[in-house]
């Protein structure tokens, strides 16, 4: 991509040039393509005569199909089908050794009328019983190879990622 653009701007800047346009345009079309490079590859170059190179190489190809990936499937994972929250219990673990917490299955028992100068009854819980939670790791391991992305007419990895998403 990084190629492309810079074949872009010398063909750009050519055309200026043919066209006798002052430099302050010729440094705007400069710029414009700067930040355009900038964006998509998220390179913040530290000065002002760095030369494009290729962005993509065989050893870049890993992160960048999970990058892709991760992208697809945040969205389909983000979406909600049902109310989830009533059924379940949100707690955090520190790591991934097994906890033991209380589950109280009958909430806290109600207030009771006491008159004036009367001693409030003491409360219990009845249905306290101890459980052990636990973290586990849920992965699949989804290999692409380099031909199926770029054979990919159908949008078949595009669904897939949504896929694993949902």
């Amino acid at each position: 991509m990084r190629k492309i653009l810079s074949i872009m701007k010398e063909i750009r800047k050519g055309q200026l040039s043919d066209q006798g346009v002052s430099a302050a345009r010729m440094q705007e079309a400069e710029d414009a393509f700067g930040f355009l490079d900038r964006e998509l590859s998220g390179i913040k170059p530290t000065g002002t005569n760095e030369k494009l190179a290729e962005v993509m190489t065989s050893a870049d190809f890993t992160y960048a199909i999970q990058e892709f990936v991760q992208r697809k499937m945040l969205g389909a994972y983000q979406q909600q089908t049902f109310a989830f929250e009533p059924l379940v219990f949100t707690d955090t673990l520190p790591n991934y050794l097994p906890v033991t917490r209380y589950l109280d299955q009958a909430g806290v028992d109600d207030l009771e009328y006491v008159g004036e100068k009367g001693q409030a009854r003491p409360g219990y819980v009845t249905d306290a019983t101890k459980k052990q939670w636990q973290v586990y790791r849920w992965e699949k391991q989804y290999d692409f190879s380099y031909e199926a992305l770029k054979n990919d007419d159908i949008g078949y990895l595009e669904n897939v990622a949504e896929l694993m998403g949902q």
